[in-house]
């Protein structure tokens, strides 16, 4: 059976409170669920898009399921340094932990409220730590048989 994909988890981060939390406006009429990443345009907050981003900026402390223009929402900063535990995918597909190569970087993409590292989307902010595809082999072979989303550990490296 596959793996369903969550929203990437907050391993670790450089200061010990974890990522810092602040209030932002949220872009009109948007969704999303806790824990999915989001990008910063016109001064406002919105989940990260299905075609894939360079400009990640936080992620959603809070589940909404709408808002207003005028809408306040949480949102924990991402800062460099900080570790993540991502599924993957290349181009809007579900792909196996493989695919992501240890030591480069790639962008984010978001499908179905679900934040995913994005190896389609080249020279991003999320520098890959680990594939856990050498971590359980026999699981992971399975996993990518049935084109279910791989794990990995990324890093975050740069603020947009």
């Amino acid at each position: 059976m596959a793996r369903a994909a969550v929203n990437p988890e907050v391993l670790s981060t450089p200061s010990p409170q974890g990522l810092e939390l602040i209030p932002m406006l949220a872009e009109n009429s948007k969704t999303w669920k806790k824990g999915e990443m989001c990008i910063l345009t016109s001064g406002t907050v919105t989940p990260l898009v299905a075609t894939g981003s360079t400009a990640l900026y936080g992620i959603f402390a809070e589940t909404q399921i709408s808002v207003t223009s005028t809408s306040t929402v949480w949102v924990r900063l991402l800062e460099i340094g900080a570790r993540l535990l991502m599924f993957v995918m290349t181009n809007g597909t579900a792909a196996t932990a493989a695919t992501a190569e240890v030591g480069v970087k790639y962008g984010g993409r978001g499908l179905s409220n679900v934040s995913y590292l994005d190896t389609g989307t080249t020279s991003g902010q999320l520098q890959v730590i680990r594939t856990y595809a050498n971590e359980a082999p026999l699981q992971d072979a399975y996993v990518d048989t049935e084109a279910a989303p791989g794990l990995v550990e990324v890093e975050f490296t740069a603020v947009s």
